[in-house]
C-alpha cells in the first residue's frame, strides 16, 4: 500500500496534465466546432466526446465525480500525501496560471518539466501537436501503466481500502483506452497530409512527451 501511496502523489501531476490537454481539446473540437464540420473535424471530435462521456460515468457514491476528483479522493481514502497537490490547485483557485502556480509549489521537478510542456503545445495553438501529444504522448502510455498496475494488484493480497484504488485504476483504464491505432493514425494523416514539417513537429511531440513521462517514473523509481 505504500507503493501505491507513493505512486498516486506522483501520477496525479500525470493526470492533472492529461485533464489539462483534454479540456484544451474540448474547448477547441466540441465548444467551439466550426460551421461547416469537415472528416478532420469529426473523427477527432468522436475522440474526445467518447473521453467526455467515460470521465463523467462513474458508480454509486462517485456517480458525480469526473476521473480526476475521483483520483484526489482515492489519494484521501488510501492516506496519500496531499501537500504538493493540494497547494497547487490551491494557487490556480486563486488565479495564478498554471505556470505561475508551478513556481510558487514544491512539484516534483520532473513532472513540472511535463506540465511546463504541455502548456507550451496549448500555446503554440496547433491541433495536430496537441492531438499527437494526446493520443500517442499521453492515452497509450497511460493505458499501458494502468493495466501493469491492476495486473500486479490481482496477484497480490491488499487491504481491503485499496477497493477504490482498484475502481480507480479500471476507470481510467476505460477513460484512456485508446482509438483502434487505424483511427488514431487516420486524425494525423488528415491533419497532416503530406506536409513533413508537420509531421517533423508531431514526432518532436510524441517523443518529448515520452521522455518527460520516462523521467518522472525513472525518479520516481530512486525515491
Amino acid at each position: 500500500i505504500s507503493d501505491a501511496r507513493m505512486l498516486m502523489e506522483y501520477h496525479v501531476f500525470v493526470i492533472l496534465n492529461f485533464m489539462t490537454l483534454l479540456q484544451e481539446l474540448q474547448r477547441r473540437l466540441i465548444l467551439s466546432p466550426p460551421i461547416f464540420p469537415s472528416k478532420w473535424h469529426r473523427l477527432p471530435n468522436h475522440l474526445i466526446r467518447e473521453i467526455l462521456i467515460s470521465d463523467h460515468e462513474t458508480e454509486g457514491r462517485y456517480n458525480q465525480m469526473n476521473y480526476f476528483d475521483l483520483y484526489l479522493h482515492t489519494m484521501q481514502e488510501i492516506g496519500c500525501d496531499m501537500s504538493k497537490i493540494e497547494q497547487l490547485l490551491d494557487q490556480i483557485k486563486k488565479g495564478e496560471t498554471l505556470e505561475e502556480a508551478l513556481i510558487h509549489c514544491q512539484v516534483p521537478p520532473f513532472a513540472s518539466a511535463l506540465i511546463l510542456q504541455t502548456t507550451n503545445i496549448l500555446k503554440g495553438k496547433q491541433l495536430h501537436i496537441q492531438l499527437a501529444a494526446f493520443i500517442y504522448g499521453m492515452e497509450d502510455p497511460m493505458l499501458i501503466l494502468l493495466n501493469g498496475l491492476l495486473n500486479r494488484i490481482k496477484k497480490r493480497k491488499l487491504p481491503g481500502k485499496t477497493d477504490l484504488f482498484r475502481y480507480c485504476l479500471r476507470k481510467g483504464i476505460i477513460i484512456f483506452e485508446p482509438l483502434p491505432d487505424d483511427s488514431s493514425a487516420e486524425i494525423l494523416e488528415i491533419l497532416c497530409g503530406e506536409d513533413e514539417r508537420k509531421w517533423l513537429q508531431v514526432v518532436k511531440a510524441i517523443k518529448n512527451m515520452l521522455n518527460f513521462q520516462l523521467e518522472l517514473w525513472n525518479h520516481l523509481l530512486t525515491e
